[in-house]
């Protein structure tokens, strides 16, 4: 498994800089061999831009809340839970 590289992702959408610099990230760390986690992900439209940047792992309130390990076990074997928000990025633990 590649190593992984976390990113938090708060004023995306807002900020220019921030989108640009993101996605240097995302482009560096996949030319590293690296994969990127995005951190704090709480909105559809953060989501849908890391997407376009590559990035293949997120974690955040879009996804859910902070949990303990017997929360997320239970959470997880909700069939409703199996699916990720409609532009996916796959579901990295909340820890």
């Amino acid at each position: 498994m590649a190593a992984e590289y976390g990113l938090h992702v708060s004023r995306l959408v807002t900020e220019r800089t921030d989108r640009m610099l993101v996605d240097s990230v995302v482009t560096l760390a996949r030319r590293l061999g690296l994969r990127s986690v995005a951190e704090g992900i709480e909105t559809a439209e953060q989501l849908e831009i890391l997407r376009q940047f590559g990035c293949e792992l997120g974690q955040g309130y879009l996804f859910a809340k902070p949990m303990s390990a017997t929360e997320w076990l239970q959470w997880m074997e909700r069939p409703s839970q199996s699916q990720v928000p409609s532009a996916s990025v796959d579901k990295a633990a909340q820890g």
